[in-house]
């Protein structure tokens, strides 16, 4: 089934097996089934319909889809939403972190899972802490050797479910709104001792964690877009950004939110949010992200670090083989996207016709 047309009518075949096609779509009656299923068509054959599709679709639909997508271009690489069923989801819970007895905070699931595993050395405040346990809503804390550190094994891997909006600056660079399932995975962790190096002890586990969440993200069609020599590995830098930025934007607390990047395919990076059915943080991004990385760049250039550090711009973790993003590389990289946005044509994501349309 490689040809779009048969993929197209194998998606929708219930509609259209029915009655005959022109029966179906004629009529303004009918306007909101093609509206219904425009979409997939773009998605499938394309915004450039040539004259042999009407013999598929039956003259209504396809002078219908060609109005429609007059002086539009389709979205590329996101399929639209086929209504399909997930039966994932999120907890949402909160755990409270206990050190001899008396509460000192709280972490989120995700946090917990990411940060705060049994056996992890986590910082709190500027405090290391060894996790001894985990109880029925509690991590409990214990005193850790402050020359000790852990590194856990994680990967994580983003499934793009849905579009919900999105705005285009030239052709390279797209920033969007939508349903995202994360899938966190755990492998283990290493006990290192930061004046030798040498691993102390080594843990082996296998455990995932599927989450359905909201998500803002920037994609970049074409990393030269970065400038020649910029290393693209400077967007975790930028994913850093977003994660300090955000809640001085967008008011949220930092356990709120969830960052991530990929370098494979078509570069992306995302911010997204870990509290199920989402609170309006990601969704709001997509209208201030330069807002929300002009106010980091401020925080990491008044940082006293000089490289780089977690608290500007050092992600918790970083894929293996990758370096930490270097500050004044990493915020060049930043200046660049904002410039872009500021000075480039725009085009807003139209879901009803999954399209690209022209701002003013």
């Amino acid at each position: 089934m490689n040809n779009p047309f048969d993929r197209f009518f194998a998606r929708n075949i219930d509609a259209f097996l029915k009655k005959p096609l022109d029966e179906i779509l004629i009529g303004v009656d009918n306007e909101e089934l093609m509206t219904k299923h425009l979409p997939y068509l773009v998605h499938e054959c394309g915004a450039d319909f040539p004259p042999k599709l009407a013999e598929h679709l039956g003259t209504p639909f396809f002078e219908f889809a060609r109005n429609e997508m007059k002086g539009k271009r389709p979205v590329k690489g996101h399929k639209p939403n086929y209504r399909q069923l997930s039966i994932r989801g999120g907890s949402g819970s909160v755990y409270q972190l206990e050190y001899k007895g008396k509460d000192v905070g709280d972490i989120s699931d995700v946090h917990l899972f990411r940060e705060a595993y049994v056996g992890a050395i986590y910082n709190h405040f500027g405090k290391s802490y060894r996790v001894a346990a985990h109880a029925a809503n509690k991590v409990v804390l214990e005193d850790a050797n402050p020359h000790f550190r852990t590194e856990g094994n994680f990967w994580t891997v983003i499934q793009k479910d849905e579009v919900l909006s999105g705005i285009r600056y030239a052709e390279s660079l797209a920033t969007y709104y939508g349903r995202l399932t994360v899938f966190e995975n755990f492998g283990g962790f290493k006990l290192i001792d930061t004046r030798t190096g040498d691993v102390i002890l080594e843990e082996r586990s296998q455990i995932a964690r599927p989450l359905n969440v909201r998500g803002f993200w920037i994609e970049l069609a074409d990393p030269l877009l970065l400038g020649a020599g910029t290393n693209v590995g400077d967007l975790f830098g930028l994913e850093q950004l977003l994660r300090i930025g955000a809640p001085f934007v967008v008011p949220c607390d930092r356990h709120d939110l969830g960052t991530h990047t990929t370098l494979k395919h078509t570069p992306s990076v995302y911010l997204y949010e870990t509290v199920p059915g989402g609170i309006g943080v990601a969704e709001k991004a997509l209208e201030v992200w330069p807002q929300v990385i002009e106010t980091a760049i401020s925080i990491a250039e008044r940082c006293a670090c000089n490289h780089g550090c977690p608290s500007c711009l050092v992600p918790p973790r970083l894929p293996p083989g990758f370096a930490e993003p270097k500050k004044q590389s990493a915020i060049a990289v930043a200046r660049r996207l904002l410039h872009i946005a500021s000075n480039s044509t725009r085009e807003q994501f139209d879901p009803r016709r999954h399209a690209w349309i022209p701002l003013p």
